[in-house]
């Protein structure tokens, strides 16, 4: 009886540890089927005309202090429903696909009024550099090359730079300001993106061997998230500095 309890507990055991190693996979693939949502929104809007009015009446029919607005209320409301248990995981799923197809349709708009030819293949060009600088970040994070916990502070005062920088540049269009915003800003993102990665494996390494599957779920739709707002805020950058 004994020897049958150790086999199950040790079998319970590999399972568990494969869950974790899985960790970054899954969250990879929550980022990635936000931006699928995306392309695809991309993909309506160039397809259907209906859709593509729907898409510019309602990204220019809202003010940008409505769209911020409405923005932070996705991610403040996103992250609470992930953080409380006792919420359904349907519930966060359905306001990540909500906020994705609002970015979708704002990055669409952009793209649009910017002299895009072809929105799908322009948009995956796009998503090139943000995808390699993912790459490197997570081969940073996970070979711990660098600390990034330890450049989070800097992360802080580049914010009030680029908040004071933008406030600049409404009452002006000076292109060295504005490269220096796109500077400031992409140092932002990409230390979160190394910082974000390190976590994840640094979480690996920390969850306990008997943690069930949903909440390793739940942990992995998290992190995705967040890696999908990583990934969406570099990507509006090299829109700014190649789209003009």
């Amino acid at each position: 009886m004994e020897k049958m309890s150790n086999n199950f507990f040790s079998k319970y055991k590999i399972q568990a540890i494969d869950v974790k190693s899985k960790l970054l996979s899954r969250s990879l693939l929550w980022m990635s089927l936000g931006l699928a949502v995306i392309i695809f929104v991309a993909w309506l809007s160039s397809t259907f005309q209906s859709f593509n009015n729907f898409v510019i009446n309602f990204s220019i029919g809202s003010s940008w202090w409505f769209a911020w607005l409405f923005n932070l209320l996705i991610i403040f409301s996103l992250f609470f429903c992930i953080q409380n248990k006792n919420i359904n995981i349907m519930i966060p799923i359905t306001l990540y696909a909500v906020f994705a197809i609002y970015e979708g349709m704002f990055i669409t708009t952009i793209l649009q009024f910017t002299g895009t030819v072809n929105i799908v293949k322009d948009l995956l060009l796009y998503m090139l550099i943000p995808s390699f600088v993912f790459l490197i970040m997570g081969i940073m994070a996970y070979s711990n090359l660098i600390n990034f916990s330890k450049l989070i502070p800097f992360t802080f005062f580049g914010f009030f730079a680029i908040l004071i920088l933008s406030l600049i540049m409404i009452f002006t269009a000076n292109r060295t300001i504005e490269m220096l915003y796109i500077i400031i800003s992409s140092a932002i993102f990409i230390i979160w993106i190394g910082f974000d990665l390190q976590m994840i494996s640094r979480t690996e390494e920390v969850l306990p061997d008997y943690l069930d599957k949903s909440s390793i779920n739940r942990i992995a739709f998290m992190f995705g998230v967040k890696l999908f707002i990583d990934f969406v805020n570099l990507l509006m950058i090299v829109l700014r500095l190649f789209r003009n």
